[in-house]
């Protein structure tokens, strides 16, 4: 996951494998690219609280 605070724009990656004979074989990539804005967060307060964010396309949820 990137995360960019200036311009709001977020990248998510995420890689599904199957491992088969200790061979890890990538079977499948989604990736997904949208803009959040409005979202408070700096270097000084990043640890205070947990914002959770829902990706549009796959409904994933994730947490900075």
């Amino acid at each position: 996951m990137d995360y960019n605070l200036s311009t709001g724009k977020l990248i998510t990656t995420k890689e599904f494998e199957k491992c088969e004979k200790q061979e890890q074989i990538i079977y499948k990539k989604e990736n997904e690219m949208f803009f959040k804005s409005n979202v408070d967060i700096n270097l000084q307060n990043r640890n205070t609280k947990e914002v959770t964010i829902i990706t549009p396309k796959y409904k994933r949820q994730i947490f900075i």
